[in-house]
């Protein structure tokens, strides 16, 4: 933290799947001078994505969604006519697996590089981006993340369940976990407790959450240590049952990622190592910035959430979770 200047990190790692440590290290505030704690607050970017699936995995059960259907049956009618061609291919497992075609940031959110995204993002302004999306390739053919991808995602599922995704969480994964602190929209308790982030090119700088309305489904989720600690415990539990029926199992299905022994599915990265099989997100916020790694086989896990972003949260990550497998295999 020294190194990179960094004003926050909170740190949860799990060994013989219990908490053994959780931990906050520095300031909710470089004015303020409030320590991190257990319950300071955190968006988590792209591990929202698994939120996402986890919601599209139930409305999947519930016969509410088809993954091999067309994503146009799913929108509204009013969509042009323009749009409805070039969406025409693409399937909800195209959309989930990152093969769907279209560009990460294809939804003309207007943010600068750097900066928060902020004043929310309307369902006009997501339906009317629908009209300029080019695709990057025929949806199937070959992998591409996609931000926009999930946030059309996120949409569809709050049209075929007739829920806002702030509900739907609530409802498929606050509730049912007790993830009192996981939400899309805080309250002023929770407001008070999120850590300011800072920009990860000059960290010096504070900035501010983001605002990202119908693009919440591919990063705006907050969170903290605590439910995301016990989140993976249900998760390490949910992968060592051989039967594999729990909604928090998200890669029954998967398809290519980044190399032979990398797939995703949904909202989750499965890698295949010579000595285990581990299971991941993260997320980066030009500011916030998220780790959240574990492993049935060896049953251990780690997660890291930190208010200033970039690749050092990744090399954290990698050189702890490699010391904790050594540990216990």
């Amino acid at each position: 933290m020294r190194d990179n200047n960094i004003p926050a990190l909170a740190v949860a790692i799990i060994r013989d799947g219990k908490v053994v440590n959780i931990t906050g290290f520095g300031k909710q505030n470089r004015k303020t001078h409030i320590a991190i704690d257990n319950e300071t607050m955190f968006q988590i970017g792209s591990l929202t994505k698994m939120f996402t699936g986890i919601v599209v995995k139930h409305l999947v059960d519930e016969g509410k969604l088809v993954l091999d259907a067309r994503i146009v049956s799913y929108l509204p009618e009013t969509i042009s006519s323009q749009a409805a061609q070039t969406l025409q291919h693409i399937t909800i497992q195209d959309l989930i697996h990152h093969r769907s075609g279209i560009p990460g940031w294809a939804l003309n959110n207007g943010r600068i590089d750097g900066d928060s995204m902020l004043g929310g993002y309307s369902e006009m302004q997501l339906l009317a981006g629908l009209d300029n999306i080019q695709l990057k390739f025929p949806p199937g053919s070959k992998l591409a993340y996609s931000n926009s991808g999930y946030a059309i995602l996120g949409y569809i599922c709050e049209r075929v369940s007739g829920q806002s995704y702030a509900q739907l969480v609530t409802k498929y994964i606050s509730q049912p976990y007790d993830l009192n602190n996981t939400k899309v929209s805080l309250n002023k308790a929770q407001q008070q407790r999120v850590a300011t982030p800072y920009r990860k090119d000059n960290r010096a700088i504070a900035t501010q959450p983001w605002e990202m309305g119908k693009i919440t489904p591919a990063g705006g989720l907050f969170s903290n240590i605590e439910d995301l600690s016990r989140l993976m415990l249900a998760q390490l539990s949910a992968y060592k049952n051989t039967k594999n029926n729990s909604d928090l199992f998200l890669t029954e299905l998967t398809n290519d990622f980044y190399g032979e022994n990398t797939t995703y599915g949904y909202g989750l990265v499965k890698r295949v190592l010579p000595k285990s099989i581990d299971y991941s997100h993260g997320g980066d916020l030009d500011g916030f910035a998220s780790n959240y790694r574990f492993s049935p086989e060896a049953n251990v896990g780690l997660i890291l959430l930190t208010s200033s972003g970039g690749k050092w949260t990744r090399e954290l990550e990698s050189a702890m979770f490699e010391q904790l497998l050594k540990q216990a295999i």
